[in-house]
């Protein structure tokens, strides 16, 4: 449980490193303020979104017995 929870924290936190990274790139600029909105949503809602799938599917594979 423990090393679920620091996975997940992980992802939060690189939203800083993403926006960051994307704030150098030229074509950001022209995103306008709802662009760069979306951006930063999509910039940690999507990998949490694969991370917890991923953690779940790691779980229930765990659970299934073996033949």
């Amino acid at each position: 449980m423990y090393r679920e929870w620091v996975i997940r924290s992980y992802v939060p936190t690189w939203t800083f490193v993403f926006c960051r990274l994307a704030t150098r790139l030229p074509v950001y600029a022209t995103f306008g303020v709802e662009g760069i909105t979306a951006t930063i949503w999509l910039s940690w809602v999507v990998p949490l979104l694969v991370c917890e799938i991923a953690l779940q599917w790691q779980r229930t594979s765990r659970l299934k017995p073996t033949a």
